[in-house]
Parts: C-alpha cells; sequence; structure tokens
C-alpha cells in the first residue's frame, strides 16, 4: 500500500467510528465527551453506556493515542480499549499493524516472508555443508590427501586436532605455539581447501572426522650439534660434497 492508501484507511477508521455514533442517535459532542469519560475516569463502560443510552460503547469511542509512532508507515499508533492500553497492545489505523496476535499488516506479513527465506536459505546452506562434508569425510579419501602433505602441514595439522580436543576454549596462537609456525593462516587455508580442515556455516572450524592422529605421525628428526656438524666440515675440506665448491 501507498502512503496515500494508508492516509485514506486512517480517515476511513476515524468516519465508521463517527458514523456508529451518528447511527446510536449521538453527536459529535456527545461522542467525545463519551470517549473523554472512558479514557479519562474509572466510570465503567457499562455506567457510560447507561447514562448515554446506547450499547456497544466500544463502536463509538475515538482511539486513544500511544505517542509512538508505527515502524511500517509512521502513523501514530493507537490504544482501541482500556483492556488493550493495560496490556499496552497498539493498534495502527493506516496500515492495520499491531503488536499483538498474528498481525496480517503488510509489514508484517514481507518481514515474516523475508525472515522464511533467510531461514530457507540457512537450511540450504546447511544441507549442502553437511553433505559435502560427509562426502569427504572417508578413510580413503584422508588417507590419499595426506600423502601429499609436507611434513609442517601433518604437524600442524595434527596440532590443531590435539589442541581442539584438550582445550575448552582453543586459539590459533595456541595451536600455532604447539606446531611450531608463526601464523595459521597458509596452513588453515590450504587443509581448508583440501577438505581437511571446514569453516561451519555458522561459525567456527572443524577437522575431518576421518582423519586419525597415527595418520600424521611424523618420524622424529635428528638435531645435529655445532661441533659434530664441524667436525663434518672440517673431514670435508669445507667443499660441498654435491658440487664441490667451497666457500670463499
Amino acid at each position: 500500500m501507498s502512503n496515500e492508501k494508508y492516509i485514506q484507511a486512517a480517515k476511513d477508521a476515524v468516519a465508521a467510528i463517527y458514523q456508529n455514533g451518528k447511527e446510536k442517535g449521538l453527536t459529535r459532542d456527545q461522542q467525545e465527551q463519551i470517549s473523554y469519560l472512558y479514557w479519562n475516569s474509572d466510570a465503567t463502560a457499562k455506567s457510560i453506556q447507561d447514562e448515554f443510552g446506547i450499547t456497544n460503547i466500544h463502536a463509538t469511542i475515538m482511539p486513544l493515542f500511544a505517542n509512538r509512532s508505527c515502524p511500517y508507515c509512521s502513523f501514530e499508533l493507537v490504544y482501541t480499549s482500556r483492556t488493550r492500553r493495560d496490556k499496552d497492545e497498539i493498534t495502527c489505523l493506516g496500515c492495520k499493524h499491531n503488536n499483538y496476535g498474528n498481525c496480517q499488516c503488510d509489514g508484517c506479513k514481507q518481514a515474516r516472508q523475508q525472515d522464511w527465506c533467510k531461514e530457507a536459505e540457512e537450511i540450504r546452506i546447511e544441507s549442502e555443508f553437511e553433505y559435502l562434508y560427509d562426502l569427504h569425510c572417508t578413510t580413503e579419501y584422508v588417507a590419499q590427501t595426506i600423502t601429499k602433505f609436507t611434513r609442517q602441514q601433518k604437524i600442524f595439522l595434527r596440532a590443531f586436532i590435539e589442541v581442539v580436543q584438550n582445550s575448552s576454549n582453543p586459539t590459533w596462537q595456541e595451536i600455532c605455539n604447539k606446531a611450531g609456525v608463526i601464523s595459521e593462516k597458509p596452513y588453515s587455508e590450504k587443509l581448508q581447501q583440501l577438505k581437511l580442515l571446514w569453516q561451519k556455516p555458522k561459525g567456527g572450524i572443524i577437522y575431518n572426522s576421518a582423519i586419525t592422529l597415527e595418520m600424521l605421525s611424523v618420524p622424529s628428526v635428528r638435531s645435529i650439534s655445532k661441533s659434530l656438524r664441524f667436525d663434518v666440515f672440517q673431514r670435508d675440506k669445507h667443499t660441498c660434497q654435491y658440487c664441490g665448491r667451497r666457500p670463499p
């Protein structure tokens, strides 16, 4: 609905209330007096009806402004009865928006439609993630992929799994410290490309469930002391055993 239609709808709503009063034989002044007594006194609706000799008083009462604007059409929101006021249940005379029940105004319908579309998209993304995750979580795929790993990639992935399994609040810094690397970025990106680490749709990274720590075993490398290294240089007369070159 355009803004002009909202204006017309509000005018029609007010006109209908005045028409109801006219049909009950009330003048405009009497109708305004009834509305004033209804909203500003302790008189019961029945006592006001009896005083003016009418029935169904609510059809003749002008709404009470709630000092708030409609979120969709910016019209002043109103209370249509004392009960609504006590429960803070407001209505818009323009677009018919309300904050109680199942509102069928255009704005709420559109908002619900957007929520449904968002929820459907989230379900689709989650389903697609689960399908691809299950597809790659096989021992055959993981074993074949790990054969192409460098030593440091194996160490990093093993550190990731061990920290995730043993820490209640794992951090990249903790993983990097354990793996002996400065940054996780090159490793995590590569492992995600290989489908061994997965970015979950709602956040967080998990590892391929088919991976075992045994697959990531890395043979230890014996460290060579400086004195032994110097002895080797002395033995070979500081000459490269591959190309025969010597330092200047």
